[in-house]
């Protein structure tokens, strides 16, 4: 890839990091919980980038990182599906059950008695 501000020639690599690194507005307060644009996973990871030995400049694009609540909220959804398929198949299977038992005491029963 050509460096967009000198021309040069840029070498590919990654920036490596232990946490998650944001690039966030100039002035702008950021709290750990804040706004600003995530570069990499919440526990780090490599943020892969070109870099320019002419410039001494690093080339970033910015991966699409799902964030905390999005995250949650995915999770929970699989689980609320989860579990409405559990309550699917428990309630047939009660339906399966009253239906047996209904058979099974028909048969028992005195004839004069239906």
């Amino acid at each position: 890839m050509d460096c967009p501000f000198c021309g040069g020639e840029t070498r590919e690599g990654a920036i490596p990091s232990g946490r998650q690194l944001k690039w966030v507005d100039s002035g702008a307060e950021d709290s750990p919980w804040g706004a600003g644009v995530p570069l990499n996973g919440f526990f780090g990871g490599e943020i892969k980038g070109f870099f320019c030995p002419g410039c001494r400049r690093v080339v970033l694009s910015v991966p699409e990182i799902e964030g905390t609540a999005e995250m949650l909220r995915r999770t929970l959804d699989t689980a609320s599906e989860k579990l409405g398929a559990a309550k699917q198949q428990w309630e047939a299977r009660r339906e399966e059950e009253k239906t047996r038992r209904r058979k099974k005491n028909f048969g028992e029963k005195d004839p004069w008695e239906l």
